[in-house]
């Protein structure tokens, strides 16, 4: 373009795509060409990757909490910069006041059930939406739970690169760096931190994560914390502020917010059951209702419950029956399980193959649920929490042993019944000594790459390899003569191949526990006791050799019935491994606490359920429930049942 006498000059700017040629007329002064955003090293394409799954996972799990329907409820915040009047904000309004802070350093506060963790969810979907294609050297925003640090224990950083290699296992991939790949996006600055619930890390703790996070992050480092609004302040007057950071606090919902929900989300056929709620309402804005309906989580409940749920709104208005505030948070509370889990058929258009759990079954289960599974308790439900007494674990895994071991036995030692109690005997003390073993499970460790790039082995390992293809070729020519000298080279000659075929089915079990995307609940216990299996496998074929080589060396001969034994013993040997792994004993316990009612066969599936129909909500590799409300509840009505029927 031109530039009319030097003083008024024109810009044109072309991008967000690519041609092949562009035409422009009259005179150029200046030509700048940008070529397109390319991903040329790992860690830009690790990073672009983890952008594209934090964008699926959240999306998803936004679209099952509903907050991205066009009815949701406006929640408002107040953003204090420090300097100036404060500024309201609605939800979506949120990611544009962050991006405009000088230094993007922001806490979000507000009490139970204000939204926190939605609006952190909200702000990493706009944030990611506004960088369909990150340049080089752009954050991705990963929401990450503080429950599971221990700032004593752990620098943050290192924490953040282990919780992302957990979460996201693709990233692990030689394409994206291998295991080394998240560190390697954490150094150079590519993370973007939404670090949700400072309130959950245990209170003798959160003073010191807020130093450790100033030290760590310095003033210029963009960062994104959630928290109550209390324990923040106790927190504050113990250490100090998150540094440089700007502060946005959730409004209480207003009766008129409440109004101008239920009139959009009220279907058009039940509005006029809806009419007394509203009236009511707006007569008494300081009323029992309206006090309940306060918090963003108990218009969310009351949406569940009573304009999705098939329940009459009317109750709502007994005050006999709800009296104050408290009365109607907990009948929502209470009515939220009932709604999700009926005893009628599912209605259409939920999504997800829903099941048939028994309504009384489900209120029981979620109680031992919320309670802590196997007493452990915490925000987190996960599958390696599951737990049983070791008595009880000891009882069930000895007397399965002793089954197992004379179903195996009986048939070649019937002759002998002594020597099959014996051995009926032996098998339970192994089993159950393997299932009292005390195994701490640590969920949270760096998961072994299984893409890393080829790396020519060192003069020593090959020297041992070497070793090791002779040795084996020696014993199975030892095998092979031994065999043929008395008769039975078939025998033999089946025995060979069992560390290989150990070996093989450990690597077909691991090739699919492998994750090529965000690490959910179910997937995570799959692959865990998949591994353990193949491990198990493994150990049970190699002590089958190993013993097979003694007898054969030893004896000099070999029987059929022995042929048949060894085997068995193997299978053994890969049942007490896999007990004494975490898998394992999750297996048991559940089993145990799936015979004394507490929890149900299909537990995963339970859970997803659970998730899908809104008592649950994910959050990585975990379940959390909800609302700590609506946990603390579920312990307080199993408590008072378990009074009631004493």
């Amino acid at each position: 373009m031109g530039d009319d006498g030097g003083t008024n000059r024109v810009h044109n700017e072309f991008s967000g795509g690519t041609a092949d040629n562009v035409v422009m007329a009259g005179r150029i002064d200046h030509l700048t060409i940008t070529p397109p955003v390319t991903a040329d090293t790992p860690v830009d394409r690790a990073a672009l990757e983890l952008a594209r799954m934090v964008g699926a996972q959240w999306r998803a799990e936004a679209g099952v909490r509903g907050v991205l329907d066009e009815s949701a409820l406006r929640v408002r915040w107040t953003l204090d910069r420090g300097q100036g009047e404060p500024d309201t904000l609605a939800s979506a309004e949120l990611a544009t006041a962050y991006l405009a802070l000088r230094r993007r350093r922001l806490v979000v506060l507000g009490g139970p059930g204000s939204g926190k963790t939605t609006s952190a969810v909200l702000l990493v979907l706009a944030l990611l939406a506004g960088h369909p294609r990150l340049a080089q050297g752009d954050r991705v925003p990963v929401l990450l739970s503080l429950a599971s640090w221990d700032p004593d224990a752990e620098h943050v950083h290192a924490w953040a690169a282990r919780r992302i290699a957990e979460e996201y296992p693709r990233l692990l991939r030689a394409e994206f760096g291998g295991p080394e790949g998240p560190g390697r996006l954490v150094e150079a600055e590519r993370v973007l931190y939404v670090l949700d619930g400072l309130d959950e890390i245990p209170s003798h703790r959160r003073t010191l994560a807020l130093q450790r996070l100033n030290e760590s992050m310095p003033g210029d480092t963009p960062v994104v914390v959630t928290c109550r609004t209390d324990e923040y302040q106790a927190a504050v007057r113990e250490s100090d502020v998150l540094r440089s950071a700007a502060v946005v606090r959730a409004d209480p919902v207003t009766v008129e917010d409440v109004v101008a929900f239920l009139r959009a989300a009220a279907p058009a056929h039940r509005a006029e059951q809806w009419r007394p709620v509203i009236d009511a309402l707006r007569a008494e804005p300081d009323g029992p209702l309206a006090a309940a309906l306060a918090s963003p989580l108990m218009v969310g409940l009351l949406r569940e419950v009573h304009l999705t749920g098939p329940a009459d709104p009317a109750v709502l208005l007994d005050r006999l029956l709800l009296p104050d505030a408290a009365a109607v948070e907990n009948h929502l509370l209470d009515s939220l399980v009932a709604t999700a889990f009926p005893d009628a058929p599912a209605p259409p258009g939920r999504p997800g193959p829903h099941r048939r759990w028994p309504a009384r079954a489900a209120k029981r289960w979620l109680g031992s649920v919320a309670a802590g599974l196997g007493g452990s308790g915490g925000e987190d439900i996960a599958w390696w929490q599951v737990g049983a007494p070791a008595w009880q674990r000891g009882l069930a895994a000895g007397v399965a042993g002793a089954v197992l071991s004379l179903a195996s036995s009986w048939p070649l030692t019937a002759a002998e019944p002594e020597a099959t109690l014996v051995f009926a005997g032996v098998a339970a003390a192994f089993y159950a000594d393997a299932a009292t073993k005390k195994r701490r499970y640590v969920s949270r460790r760096m998961p072994r790459g299984r893409t890393r790039p080829w790396r020519r082995p060192s003069p020593g390992m090959l020297l041992l390899l070497a070793i090791l293809v002779a040795l084996f070729g020696l014993i199975n020519a030892a095998f092979v003569s031994i065999g043929a000298r008395n008769g039975h080279l078939w025998a033999v000659l089946i025995m060979l191949p069992a560390p290989l075929v150990g070996l093989w089915a450990a690597a077909l079990l691991d090739r699919t526990a492998t994750s090529d995307d965000a690490v959910t609940p179910a997937r995570s216990a799959a692959k865990a006791l998949r591994r353990a299996t193949g491990a198990a496998l493994v150990i049970g074929s190699l002590v089958t050799f190993a013993v097979v080589t003694a007898v054969l060396l030893v004896a000099n001969h070999v029987t059929v019935k022995l042929v048949v034994l060894l085997p068995v013993f193997g299978l053994h040997v890969s049942l007490v491994s896999l007990l004494r792994s975490q898998p394992g004993r999750y297996l048991l316990a559940r089993t145990v606490l799936v015979v004394r009612g507490r929890l149900p066969w299909r537990l995963t599936a339970f859970l997803e359920d659970a998730h899908r129909r809104g008592v649950l909500r994910q959050a990585g590799s975990v379940y959390q429930f909800r609302h700590a409300r609506l946990r603390e509840r579920l312990v307080h009505r199993r408590a008072v049942g378990r009074q009631g029927g004493r």
